[in-house]
């Protein structure tokens, strides 16, 4: 026996994985890819739902502004992203992980600089405060 071959003989061979174990992970398999296809389904419910309701408002003269809950970064990003799609301006407001929102803009109606930094700062805005900053 050549050197090779008696520090093979000497090695220990690895674990074999026993069928609990390859059933275990199998149902582990499982139980992510469940995991994931859900997942996927209520982002497409997401994008659907905003979609019509992003639509909605489009078709819609009385509204000038849509304002959405907070939501994560990825979420933010399909709602910018079908904003976009439909031609309307979207910015997002508030702390990430904490209070971030995204508003939308109908482009014939766009924020005014006060009003891009009053949210920016986390403060509301409405008709009496821009009529209050244009009097002074």
């Amino acid at each position: 026996m050549d050197l090779l071959g008696s520090i093979m003989e000497s090695m220990e061979k690895p674990p074999t994985v026993d069928t609990k174990e390859k059933l275990r992970q199998k149902k582990a398999q499982e139980a992510f890819l469940k995991q994931q296809n859900k997942e996927k389904e209520r982002m497409i419910k997401f994008r659907n739902e905003t979609e019509i309701k992003v639509t909605k408002f489009v078709q819609d003269d009385n509204q000038t502004r849509l304002k959405f809950p907070p939501l994560n970064k990825v979420l933010r990003n399909i709602v910018h992203e079908i904003s976009e799609d439909a031609g309307m301006l979207a910015y997002s407001f508030g702390e990430e992980e904490v209070d971030r929102y995204i508003m939308v803009f109908k482009k014939d109606f766009p924020p005014s600089e006060d009003e891009l930094n009053a949210l920016r700062n986390g403060q509301e805005w409405n008709d009496e405060i821009a009529k209050r900053l244009l009097a002074q």
